[in-house]
C-alpha cells in the first residue's frame, strides 16, 4: 500500500513539475442572481420604470428599465433596476421610440422632444405587475491579445461582463382580450 503511494506522490510531483510556470491573467466574471430565486424560475413581479437617463452612462440614455419592489408580495430591499425583455405579446417600451408606438398605436414618424419628455413623464414612475424570470447574458467588448484588434472596428461599449435581466411572460395590468 505505501509502495502506490510513493509511486502516486512521485507522478503528481513529476507532472506538477513538467509544467509551464507561466500565469496567465484570466478576468473573472460574477454570475449571481439578483432576485434571491434561482435563474429561469417564474416569479410575480411588482416593478417601477426607470428613466435610463438618470443611471449615470450614456448607454443607458433613451432607454427604461425596472425597479423591482416586490417579489412573490415580498418587498425588496435595496435598488434592484434591471434591464428586461418582451416575449409572446408583451409590449411594454423599452426605450423612447417604443413608447411613442405603446401610446399612439403607430411609429413615431419625426423626433419631437417636447412631445418625447412629455411621455417620459408620464411613463417613468409607473408600476407594472408582472409574471417574468430572471436570465442573464455575456456583453460589451471582450479582452484579447492585441494582435487581434486588427480583426474588427472598434466599438464603443463597456468591458466585458454578465449582466442579469427579466424576461416578461405577462403583463397581469393588460386586459385580456377575448
Amino acid at each position: 500500500m505505501t509502495k502506490t503511494l510513493q509511486v502516486l506522490l512521485i507522478i503528481i510531483i513529476f507532472n506538477t513539475a513538467c509544467r509551464s510556470t507561466k500565469v496567465v491573467e484570466q478576468a473573472q466574471y460574477t454570475v449571481q442572481e439578483k432576485l434571491s430565486h434561482p435563474f429561469g424560475t417564474v416569479l410575480k413581479m411588482k416593478v417601477e420604470v426607470v428613466d435610463g437617463d438618470t443611471r449615470g452612462s450614456k448607454g443607458y440614455n433613451s432607454s427604461f428599465y425596472f425597479k423591482i419592489k416586490s417579489v412573490e408580495g415580498k418587498s425588496i430591499g435595496g435598488n434592484v433596476i434591471m434591464d428586461f425583455q418582451n416575449s409572446f405579446n408583451i409590449n411594454l417600451p423599452r426605450n423612447e421610440e417604443e413608447l411613442y408606438e405603446y401610446i399612439y398605436n403607430k411609429k413615431q414618424e419625426s423626433s419631437n422632444r417636447t412631445e418625447l419628455d412629455s411621455l417620459k413623464k408620464e411613463y417613468v414612475g409607473s408600476t407594472f405587475e408582472i409574471i417574468a424570470y430572471e436570465t442573464g447574458r455575456f456583453s460589451g467588448i471582450p479582452n484579447g491579445p492585441k494582435e487581434y484588434d486588427k480583426c474588427w472596428e472598434a466599438w464603443q461599449d463597456q468591458g466585458f461582463h454578465f449582466e442579469n435581466y427579466l424576461l416578461i411572460l405577462c403583463d397581469l395590468n393588460k386586459k385580456k382580450e377575448k
